[in-house]
């Protein structure tokens, strides 16, 4: 049983997840069959206060220009844009 081949996609970040992430954009390298949901729960592993601050439905993304469906599989040279659609969510302070 050998290595699983892998391939590259790049991320992007809109200017809002770049004060969170700290880059405009990443080269990710990921297995062969990747699917898109695996790589933005990933995303969200590496930067934990995209889902604390942004609620489900406040973000946006885009898989080659198009919206993806969470079982995309991702083919080397793929292009992921994410981006904050709404007002980030507010912390109560305790």
């Amino acid at each position: 049983m050998g290595v699983p081949e892998s391939i590259t996609v790049v991320v992007r970040y809109d200017t809002e997840l770049q004060k969170i992430t700290r880059v405009a954009s990443e080269t990710v390298v990921v297995s062969t069959n990747c699917v898109f949901i695996f790589l933005l729960q990933t995303i969200f592993e590496c930067y934990p206060a995209i889902p604390k601050r942004y609620p489900p439905g406040s973000i946006y993304m885009f898989l080659n220009n198009k919206g993806p469906s969470e079982f995309d599989i991702l083919s080397d040279g793929d292009s992921i844009h994410i981006g904050a659609a709404g007002t980030p969510q507010r912390t109560k302070k305790h």
